[in-house]
């Protein structure tokens, strides 16, 4: 059970590490300040954590990333 989730989490880092500069950009256009946006981008992440077993199945999991660090820039 232990390897699944190490799997998981290499799974995770290997979608969000290549837009997490754009999440993170994103999330600063729609809060205007750096500190609020890595916020937003720390809340997505958590979020991810924890739907990763259905975010990983959809097709595209690098376009929920963003929708998510959207999400959460907005809610802030």
């Amino acid at each position: 059970e232990n390897s699944q989730h190490d799997q998981e989490n290499i799974d995770l880092e290997k979608v969000v590490a290549p837009i997490q500069q754009k999440a993170l950009r994103i999330a600063w256009n729609i809060l205007g300040n750096s500190h609020d946006a890595e916020d937003a981008l720390q809340d997505a992440m958590a979020l991810l954590v924890r739907r990763w077993p259905r975010i990983a199945s959809h097709p595209a999991p690098a376009s929920l990333v963003i929708k998510i660090c959207t999400e959460c820039s907005l809610d802030l």
